[in-house]
């Protein structure tokens, strides 16, 4: 019976482990002076460092970042849906969160904005330029249409 449990414990562990197959968008960069900027900056909490963070523009995953990485892309003016996506309860059989923001964007203005972790699901929170800046000079840079630690999908 122990043999069992253990098998089971291992079996787990590594299905709770394993890397989830997501598809991803890649978007083009733009003339700044006809679009937006938009810096999604992973934070760089102990709580949930192993955990990818799929920051998401209107329910669209566009990168895959852990602690300390970031992505950056343009969009043309209007109104969007700024989130962070994870899948979380693995063991269970997995589901898939999301956190979003609605923000109207300008052109030739940037927008920073911070995942962090809020348990149970992650959380997406406007940065000011001034700190978008400091974390961004800090961290990886992660480019639209890759996970982080992958270099194709």
């Amino acid at each position: 019976m122990k043999k069992i449990g253990l098998i089971f414990l291992i079996v787990s562990l590594f299905t709770a482990c394993s890397p989830k197959i997501v598809k991803l968008e890649q978007i083009a960069r733009m003339d700044g002076k006809l679009s937006a900027t938009i810096t999604v900056i992973r934070n760089d909490d102990v709580i949930g460092f192993g955990i990818r963070y799929y920051p998401t523009i209107n329910g669209e995953k566009v990168a895959g970042l852990y602690r300390n990485e970031y992505t950056e892309f343009d969009v043309l003016p209007g109104e969007y849906k700024f989130g962070v996506s994870i899948f979380t309860d693995r063991i269970l059989g997995g589901r898939w969160t999301l956190n979003e923001i609605n923000r109207v964007v300008e052109a030739n203005h940037k927008y920073f904005f911070i995942l962090g972790s809020s348990f149970p699901s992650p959380s997406i929170n406007d940065l000011s330029d001034k700190e978008g800046i400091v974390l961004k000079e800090g961290g990886v840079l992660v480019p639209t249409g890759i996970r982080s630690g992958v270099l194709e999908n």
